[in-house]
């Protein structure tokens, strides 16, 4: 539990923040988002009150925008066809006074590249890059865990009672 008041006053920011993207550490991310969704739905019977949800289907998204000259290396890195390449990330949050927190994405592939710049603005250019994203963590604890649509166990014992009772074992 935090204490408070927070005697130190640290916190995490934008300097707190490492990422490691294809086993990498790259200083040129200007941000990074990412979220994992489960889009389960309401059920109704015959009445108007909601009775239950579904479980749905779990998702990540996510995106990153980084600087032109580290996105050129990170790029060479992941080889032709660079979007077709699967690539893992590690964000770390750490700073004094305050915990670390490491959260994982896997399985990242590149969605598209994002390429944009303009006479009137002197900020450094960046690519924007949305993600396709497999799985991951939020420091260290999986949102998802387990599958329960995916039980073997359960599938092959009703697959043996089955012949059981066809076969009259």
């Amino acid at each position: 539990m935090v204490p408070y008041p927070l005697v130190n006053g640290s916190r995490h920011s934008w300097s707190s923040v490492a990422i490691e993207a294809n086993g990498m550490t790259y200083g040129g991310f200007t941000a990074i988002n990412y979220e994992p969704l489960l889009d389960g739905q309401s059920v109704r019977g015959n009445g108007p009150n909601v009775i239950g949800h579904t479980t749905g289907q779990s998702s990540w998204t996510g995106d990153f925008e980084m600087l032109l000259e580290e996105w050129n290396d990170f790029q060479m890195t992941l080889g032709p066809g660079f979007m077709l390449r699967y690539f893992n990330m590690r964000i770390t949050y750490s700073d004094n006074g305050v915990s670390t927190i490491v959260d994982t994405l896997s399985g990242c592939r590149v969605k598209s590249v994002g390429v944009a710049a303009q006479a009137s603005s002197g900020d450094a250019l960046v690519r924007k890059v949305p993600l396709l994203i497999t799985s991951g963590t939020l420091n260290g604890i999986n949102p998802f865990p387990g599958n329960p649509g995916v039980n073997i166990g359960n599938v092959g014992g009703a697959i043996v009672d089955g012949v059981r009772r066809i076969g009259g074992f």
